[in-house]
């Protein structure tokens, strides 16, 4: 396809997902009735995401410098593991690692906000795992840069992490529940934070319509009073124009009545 045609393309995978099929159709008939037939026949193949590509997509389009440092990240872990399969760089593969699982999670803890509801277990899996699998696959990294993703992705294994399961500690129950504790603390407090801004939403959108009652309201009051001020205006002219006339009468009568 062309530049253009793939620019008008990676606008689908932005809208919302109801709209994604009707809009498919739309730009194969537009590009087929521009001359452009192999683009629309392309076009039309094009299969509607997932509902979990579908999110992801949106996450990745709201959140480009979050990505970016992904990507980066990323990068550095695929070229960690390039250096521990030849013996070195055992710990920069740890941090490499630990890097990329941050930067995955940055962009996690943004999806509540941008998609407006607060993740279940099975959508955040599925985003998650979409987001490792570009550090695994050109293809995949490719897919996740551009945002237009139709389903959701699983990493490639790069291999084991040299030295991992002798860092891994013994389990630790009291850890464990403290660390389930504080992620549901967590969700409780995005749950909250998504609530407040919906909430928040809906007060600015009620003030900006009371707002626009309230201009309107002064604009017919101002119109009212125009009027009213220019009926006052004609009114006054009139009394003037009657009180001279009353005048000059008055003044013909007393000279008629001197001459008599």
């Amino acid at each position: 396809m062309t530049p253009a045609a793939d620019e008008r393309v990676a606008r689908l995978y932005g809208l919302p997902l109801e709209e994604f099929t009707p809009s498919r159709n739309l730009l194969a008939a537009q590009l087929r009735s521009e001359g452009d037939r192999e683009s629309a026949a392309v076009v039309k193949t094009l299969r509607k995401p997932t509902a979990a590509a579908w999110a992801a997509n949106q996450l990745i389009r709201a959140e480009p410098d979050l990505v970016d440092a992904l990507l980066g990240a990323g990068g550095e872990l695929r070229q960690a593991h390039r250096q521990a399969a030849s013996g070195r760089g055992a710990e920069q593969l740890r941090a490499a690692a630990e890097a990329e699982r941050a930067a995955v999670e940055r962009l996690m803890e943004r999806a509540p906000a941008i998609l407006g509801r607060v993740l279940g277990a099975a959508l955040g899996e599925s985003i998650r795992n979409t987001l490792h699998a570009a550090s695994s696959d050109d293809e995949a990294r490719e897919l996740v840069r551009s945002g237009t993703l139709t389903t959701e992705l699983r990493p490639i294994g790069l291999g084991p992490i040299p030295g991992a399961s002798a860092a891994l500690p013994a389990p630790d129950p009291a850890r464990d529940a403290d660390v389930k504790r504080r992620e549901a603390e967590r969700e409780k407090m995005t749950r909250a934070a998504v609530a407040a801004e919906s909430a928040l939403r809906r007060e600015a959108e009620a003030a900006t319509r009371a707002r626009q009652r309230s201009e309107e309201a002064y604009l017919r009051a101002r119109e009212v009073a125009d009027a009213a001020a220019e009926k006052a205006k004609a009114a006054r002219e009139r009394l003037r124009d009657a009180q001279r006339g009353l005048a000059a009468a008055q003044k013909r009568r007393a000279r008629l009545e001197r001459d008599r």
